[in-house]
């Protein structure tokens, strides 16, 4: 179930798969998995504890998730995992997803407001 990335469009589907196993074993992991990928700036641990304050052990989490992307990434993924600071499994995934799904939160909303609201033509030009 490793992620090498040489492939970007798998990453979807591991995401989906490794956030699955991460959840499973620590379902209070699945709020601050989705939090982190939606920041747009650097996790820290001061900014995780704060943004994250429902969750009991928020450090916990963070160096079980570097361990589990640790131990499913290889290539550029990993060496992403490999150079993130301290152990931080939360700006790991921040990371992870920002390089190989780039879609935020941001994105999707300007997409949207694109499609929903159309100039008005003539009659004539449709």
């Amino acid at each position: 179930m490793a992620f090498d990335c040489t492939d970007h469009r798998k990453f979807p589907t591991w995401k989906f798969k490794f956030t699955n196993y991460v959840c499973g074993a620590f379902p209070e992991a699945e709020s601050a998995l989705g939090r982190a990928r939606a920041q747009e700036e650097s996790i820290t641990m001061a900014l995780a504890e704060r943004e994250l304050p429902d969750l009991d052990n928020v450090l916990s989490i963070s160096r079980q998730v570097y361990t589990a992307l640790a131990a499913l990434t290889d290539n550029e993924a990993l060496s992403m995992v490999m150079n993130t600071p301290a152990r931080n499994g939360l700006e790991c995934w921040r990371r992870l997803n920002k390089r190989f799904d780039p879609q935020t939160a941001g994105r999707k909303k300007n997409a949207m407001h694109g499609v929903l609201n159309v100039s008005s033509v003539a009659l004539k030009d449709l």
